[in-house]
């Protein structure tokens, strides 16, 4: 383009700068004025964009926040995850812990107590990873004492894992007296022993690997071998029997007469703690006598003789009536007299009612049912009802010498009374129901350990007065 003066060419370079910066024409002018006067050349612009902000680059990985000309630029709070505590570890912060940071983890001690401002306090974080699964060993299954017939102690080995409790139980009545001991690698091992209602006899925290006294209740008693390191051991255990009643008969024993054409009699007493009272009864060979006594206010244990042999009755509490109950039930072996001496073990005065039955097993007609296993299987559960009109269920069962029977029977609405006897008669063990809350049904359980090879005869009776039949579901189980 050709310029007609030096003024002219000025003027066309500073309109063009001006029009792309859209700047009205008044404007223009004046500059294109300023200029000539000056005789200055115009150099070349760069456009001029208003407000431009400044490029900012990121250098990662630090994040930097861009701000506007004139702010200060900001860093952003440091934001932490806490650790994975273990099982047995409590999240725990000392002072301040702002998104998490200065999180620990800690082993409570007793007595700690982590106030709730204390709590971790984490925000904006990410998920923390869930703690790290431990092997914890697994608590192993209680394991039930009993002792050979006629024998007063048991030795059994066993073992224990580090951190883990083996718990034997045994029952044993008021009056014995009991001696623990173990034997064996005893380090870093404790006995504690701890009856059935929460008492506390011998702590683990003692140390000590043995236990004596006198018991002062009938229950189970837990007998807890405590490993601080995996072991071997053996338990040693013996209770000593209850001693023999001090009282005799007495020499005029109040007798039991049934009525003409009757197989029954009752009788009602009072006796305060400590008290006694005997009564006595004349039945035959083969008979089946049953008694069954209730107390409401204290246990009545009975204390049964004929010559040559004695037998212990416990008043046990019926939770289902809220009384004491103390039964039994024997094919009577001798024809003569049978004496029951009756003792108030509680700590209150009671009134009580004991009613005797008798009857002749021979006239009764009752065939035992025998008891088949399958091939292979070592137990069987069998159903029926018993009612005071189908009389007492009998069972047959054949097993060898050394053998353990063990008999759980369930009841559905009344508790039923189980005995176990040789095929002679003889009676060799016996149980009353009590009502399991957690069945919600009366359950009878027995464990013997069978003296000799032959039939075994298990009997079931009512106890007391049940004016509908029972539904039942007994399981025999040979080990």
């Amino acid at each position: 383009m050709c310029c007609v003066s030096k003024f002219s060419c000025k003027s066309n370079r500073v309109a063009q700068m001006f029009s792309r910066l859209k700047v009205g024409l008044p404007l223009i002018l004046f500059s294109l004025l300023l200029l000539s006067c000056s005789g200055e050349t115009v150099a070349p612009t760069r456009p001029i964009i208003p407000d431009a902000l400044p490029q900012i680059t990121l250098n990662p990985p630090t994040p930097i926040i861009a701000t506007r000309p004139g702010e200060t630029l900001m860093t952003p709070m440091p934001v932490c995850t806490p650790p994975a505590c273990a099982i047995n570890e409590d999240y725990f912060c000392s002072g301040e812990c702002p998104n998490g940071c200065g999180i620990i983890c800690v082993t409570p001690t007793v007595g700690d107590v982590i106030k709730d401002d204390e709590q971790p306090s984490v925000t904006n974080t990410a998920v923390s990873q869930p703690p790290t699964a431990t092997n914890t060993p697994q608590p192993p299954q209680p394991i039930q004492i009993e002792f050979a017939p006629g024998a007063t102690g048991a030795s059994v080995p066993g073992s224990v894992v580090q951190g883990t409790t083996q718990r034997y139980i045994l029952r044993a009545m008021a009056g014995q007296q009991m001696n623990v001991q173990l034997t064996g690698d005893l380090a870093d091992l404790a006995l504690a022993v701890i009856g059935q209602g929460g008492s506390v006899f011998q702590s683990q925290m003692s140390g000590l690997t043995n236990w004596q006294g006198n018991l002062p209740a009938t229950q189970d008693y837990y007998l807890d071998v405590v490993g601080n390191a995996s072991r071997n051991f053996t338990l040693n255990v013996t209770v000593t029997a209850l001693p023999a009643p001090t009282a005799t008969i007495d020499l005029s024993p109040e007798r039991i007469q049934f009525l003409p054409g009757t197989t029954s009699a009752t009788r009602p007493g009072t006796l305060g703690p400590g008290q006694s009272k005997t009564l006595a009864l004349n039945a035959a060979t083969g008979q089946l006598m049953e008694f069954v006594l209730t107390s409401a206010a204290a246990p009545i244990n009975i204390t049964m003789t004929y010559p040559g042999t004695t037998l212990f009755h416990e008043g046990v509490l019926n939770q289902s009536t809220n009384q004491y109950r103390t039964t039994g039930m024997y094919t009577l072996p001798l024809t003569g007299d049978y004496a029951f001496l009756l003792t108030n073990v509680g700590t209150a005065v009671t009134e009580y009612t004991i009613t005797y039955s008798i009857t002749d097993n021979t006239a009764s007609g009752t065939t035992p049912t025998r008891v088949q296993f399958l091939p292979g299987s070592t137990s069987a559960t069998l159903s029926g009802a018993i009612s005071q009109i189908s009389g007492d269920q009998a069972y047959v069962l054949t097993a060898v010498s050394g053998q353990i029977m063990n008999i759980q029977l369930l009841a559905a609405t009344t508790p039923l009374f189980v005995t176990i006897a040789d095929a002679n008669g003889v009676l060799l063990a016996q149980q009353s129901g009590i009502y399991r809350q957690d069945l919600e049904k009366f359950e009878t359980a027995l464990a013997l350990t069978l003296p000799a090879s032959g039939d075994y005869i298990i009997t079931l009776a009512l106890i007391g007065a049940a004016p509908l039949p029972t539904e039942f579901d007994i399981t025999f189980t040979i080990q």
